[in-house]
């Protein structure tokens, strides 16, 4: 089951303030509620609370558990790049919008490098697969 995070416009009155929108835009935007069970526990009790008290134990909750999301999205952002989905070799999706990636059959040589452990083995590997998928779909 997956839970969406609700709109800030379906919560009661005491939960429209900026922070808890921001905060609610940022859960929405990367979809974390689907991938933390606790987030959407929080989203749905603050959905359905009705006294001040309560709501405010369950907005710092919510605030804190997104402390370490926030701090690993401002190490590695999530960039969205136009122009990546031309006729080519199928390789994923982009993260932040699922808009696709090909690899462009105007390429033929690349360059790979960054340091150690950065998945660069990976990305090879991954490259790999992907054209020998291409190969066996003609």
């Amino acid at each position: 089951m997956q839970t969406q995070a609700p709109h800030h416009g379906t919560l009661p009155a005491l939960l429209n303030d900026p922070e808890l929108q921001q905060a609610l835009g940022f859960i929405a935007d990367f979809r974390l509620d689907a991938h933390d069970v606790r987030l959407a526990q929080l989203l749905a009790a603050l959905g359905s609370v009705r006294d001040q008290g309560t709501y405010q134990r369950l907005r710092q909750l919510l605030l804190d558990a997104l402390v370490p999301y926030r701090a690993w999205h401002e190490a590695v952002p999530f960039v969205t790049v136009d122009g990546l989905a031309r006729d080519g070799l199928p390789l994923g999706k982009q993260f932040s919008n699922q808009a696709p990636i090909t690899l462009g059959a105007e390429l033929e040589h690349v360059l790979v490098y960054g340091p150690t452990g950065r998945g660069k083995s990976h990305l090879l590997a991954h490259l790999l697969l992907a054209v020998l998928r291409s190969e066996e779909a003609r």
